[in-house]
Formats: structure tokens, C-alpha cells, sequence
């Protein structure tokens, strides 16, 4: 069937100058009413190809439903900190709230991460490189939430907004 299939895609193009999209369009209809599994073996095929094609290339998806969703993707919107096409996240601003400056907080911030292994902690302490860190003492993470750690007598917490006003900060 296959073979079938490819004369009729080849002979009238090569033969007759007949236009090649027609004929390719009739072999593969042919294929299909005489061997649908042919089909059913390509999808998956197709699928496992592009999947490793995207890893071959740094893309890591979750499975085919991904590939095919693209399909609907009006916009593609990426961030200009390296976090989407480096796959590592990047402090990029500092804002301080009181009184301290953001040399300060920035190495209190990497002295309580410097134990983490989570991406954003990582981050801050990258940051932070070649700046002299306080001493921390008690540092722990916190389930869930962040990391904690004593300086000077005052517990020094790390954690995303939400997690800091359920804690009344």
C-alpha cells in the first residue's frame, strides 16, 4: 500500500508535470483508506519526535495535549530577566522599606537563602556575590513559606508577601 501510495504522489508530477500538491494530498488520502493505521502509528510518532526535538533544544514540555495547544496561542508574552529563556531566576531590583539601604538588606537577605537550595534563594545569594555577609545564626526553612534565621538578636525572615502578612509582618 505504501508503495502504491508513493507512485501515485511521484508518477504524474515527474512524468506529466502535474502539480506536486495535488498529487501528494491523493497518495496520502489513498494511504489512509487503504491503511488507516498508518494514522494511528504517525500521530504518536510525530508526538515523541517533537517532544524530544523541544529537549534537544532546552524546551521541557509536559506531553503531546501541550504541543496541540499551541495551536490556539494568539500572544506569547516572556519576561526580560532571564527566567524563561535561562531557566534561572534573576534578582533585578531591590526595594527597601525603612531605613536600611539595599546593600544591607540585600546581604541580610543572601546571609538567612545561603543554606536554601530553592531557585529564588539561590538567586538572592548570587546577587549578593563578593558582598561581605553578616553572621546568621539558627537559620531553618520554613515549610511551605520560606527561610528564617536569627541576626543580632532578631529573628530575620525571608518569605513571599502572602506569607509575611499571614505572619503580621
Amino acid at each position: 500500500m505504501v508503495g502504491l501510495s508513493a507512485l501515485v504522489v511521484a508518477i504524474p508530477p515527474l512524468f506529466f508535470g502535474q502539480a506536486w500538491s495535488v498529487w501528494v494530498y491523493r497518495g496520502l488520502s489513498l494511504l489512509l483508506i487503504g491503511c488507516p493505521c498508518a494514522l494511528v502509528i504517525s500521530v504518536p510518532a510525530a508526538i515523541a519526535s517533537a517532544l524530544c526535538a523541544g529537549a534537544r533544544h532546552g524546551l521541557l514540555m509536559k506531553g503531546g495535549a501541550v504541543i496541540e495547544a499551541t495551536a490556539a496561542i494568539k500572544t506569547v508574552a516572556l519576561d526580560k530577566t532571564g527566567t524563561l529563556t535561562m531557566g534561572q531566576p534573576e534578582v533585578t531590583d531591590i526595594l527597601c522599606l525603612d531605613q536600611h539601604s539595599t546593600a544591607e538588606v540585600l546581604a541580610l537577605a543572601a546571609a538567612v537563602e545561603k543554606a536554601s537550595n530553592h531557585p529564588l534563594a539561590q538567586a538572592i545569594v548570587r546577587k549578593a556575590a563578593g558582598m561581605a555577609l553578616p553572621p546568621v545564626q539558627d537559620s531553618r526553612a520554613i515549610a511551605g513559606k520560606g527561610v528564617s534565621a536569627v541576626f543580632d538578636g532578631q529573628i530575620i525572615t525571608i518569605a513571599s508577601p502572602r506569607h509575611a502578612m499571614q505572619d503580621g509582618a
